[in-house]
C-alpha cells in the first residue's frame, strides 16, 4: 500500500485523470497495489479529511512529450515532475479520513511526506482495517470488481 499526496492545484486532477506524476519514482511497487489519495493539509480548512480517494496502480513510466504540461497545466508540470504513476480503479471514499484517525499508525513518519511512501505493513494492516470498518462499501468494490481490463475501473 503507498500513500501518494498532492497539493490542491493538482489534487482533483489526480483523482479525475486517474494519474500522478513525481520528481522519482516509487520502487518495489506492484500493479494493482493499493494507493491513498491524499490532499496537503490546508491550515485554514481544519475540518478538511486529507485521504478522499483509494486507487490501484497501473504502471509506473516515463511521461510522453507534452503529457504532464496537458494534464496538469499551470503549474509548470514538465520541469517539476519526471515521472508519471498510471492509476485505475480511483474511487471517492463515502467517509474521507486523516491518517491521525487510524489507531496504530505512526502518524509522525506520514507528516513530511512530499510526495509519496510506501507504507509499512503494520500501518498498511491498520488502515485496511479502518477502511473495512468506515468505508466498507468500497473495500467491497476494491474485492470484487477492481479489474484494469474494465472500463468502469478508469
Amino acid at each position: 500500500m503507498f500513500y501518494f499526496i498532492a497539493d490542491p492545484t493538482t489534487y482533483h486532477r489526480v483523482h479525475r485523470e486517474s494519474t500522478h506524476a513525481f520528481a522519482t519514482a516509487p520502487v518495489e511497487w506492484d500493479v494493482h497495489e493499493l494507493v491513498l489519495l491524499a490532499e496537503t493539509r490546508d491550515q485554514k480548512r481544519t475540518l478538511h479529511k486529507q485521504v478522499q480517494y483509494l486507487a490501484k496502480i497501473l504502471d509506473i513510466r516515463t511521461p510522453n512529450e507534452g503529457e504532464l504540461d496537458r494534464l496538469f497545466p499551470a503549474v509548470d508540470a514538465s520541469t517539476r515532475w519526471k515521472h508519471v504513476v498510471d492509476l485505475y480503479w480511483a474511487r471517492p471514499l463515502p467517509k474521507p479520513f486523516n491518517l491521525q484517525e487510524v489507531e496504530g499508525v505512526d502518524h509522525a513518519s506520514y507528516r513530511t511526506v512530499q510526495q509519496f511512501k510506501r507504507l509499512p505493513d503494520s500501518d498498511a494492516k491498520a488502515i485496511f482495517d479502518f477502511l473495512c470498518k468506515h468505508n466498507a462499501s468500497v473495500v467491497l468494490d476494491f474485492i470484487s470488481r477492481a479489474d484494469p481490463d474494465d472500463p468502469a475501473a478508469r
